[in-house]
């Protein structure tokens, strides 16, 4: 028994591993970043040859020089960078109302340490980013991004590119980071500075109470409890911010 495979398909399947890459490596499917490197290239090919071999996807045509082959490649990696940017809005955006609860409860400079990227991430941030993962895989949202990803394989084949970068998406989606940041931060921030309230008139009315210390681990007490509350009534703002990022993937494709 024996099977051939030809050229212009391995180069299409190759290309669109190119793109599935890139999205394996934004959020939420950084989920699969603590695998090794060898695991997710060849759950990227895999799931490339699956999608090309159920899509249909006519394959393309051998380039004729190192250098058509190496713009196609960068085509697909620009492709999977504007899509990779819609997810990673999303959890931008929790990391920013994270921070913004961090500041008012006190933690500013409690950090915590991502060892995956090597870099600081706020605490609340954090908590409610695992969180978001965690609802993203529980909901069933990644079958609705793997049909985005079908779907942008459908309107953008692999080898056309663009045409012209739609940055008025790009600056659009970028500027609901810091929508849906503060959207996420405004209940807790809203008690706390009630409570900032109250603090600063205690201690103009007796300045010999040093109220910042005293009151600190009220106001930490307050914002966790507060945040708590909060992810109960999370989830619809987190559907509500997926189903943006697949709007967003057919305004860049479209």
């Amino acid at each position: 028994m024996s099977f051939e495979i030809g050229t212009s398909w391995l180069l299409t399947v190759v290309l669109v591993t190119i793109r599935m890459g890139i999205l394996f490596y934004a959020t939420p499917f950084d989920a699969m970043g603590r695998l090794p490197v060898q695991i997710r290239i060849y759950a990227s090919f895999v799931l490339a040859m699956i999608l090309v071999s159920g899509l249909n996807i006519s394959a393309l045509t051998m380039p004729g020089s190192v250098f058509e082959l190496a713009m196609l490649g960068l085509q697909e990696a620009l492709v999977g960078l504007i899509m990779a940017f819609g997810l990673y809005c999303v959890f931008g955006s929790i990391m920013v109302g994270g921070k913004l609860i961090d500041f008012q409860a006190g933690f500013g400079a409690a950090q915590i340490l991502n060892p995956a990227t090597n870099t600081s991430s706020p605490l609340v941030g954090t908590v409610i980013s695992l969180l978001a993962v965690l609802l993203f895989f529980l909901s069933d949202a990644y079958l609705l991004a793997l049909r985005g990803i079908a779907y942008s394989l459908e309107v953008s084949p692999p080898g056309s590119g663009f045409s012209l970068i739609p940055i008025d998406a790009i600056v659009k989606q970028f500027g609901l980071v810091y929508i849906y940041g503060f959207i996420i931060a405004a209940p807790v921030i809203g008690i706390l500075l009630l409570l900032d309230t109250a603090i600063a008139v205690m201690g103009r009315t007796m300045p010999q109470m040093n109220v910042y210390f005293l009151f600190l681990p009220l106001k930490i007490g307050s914002a966790v409890g507060l945040s708590a509350v909060a992810v109960r009534y999370l989830s619809p703002l987190l559907e509500r911010m997926f189903l943006d990022v697949f709007q967003y993937w057919q305004r860049v494709l479209g």
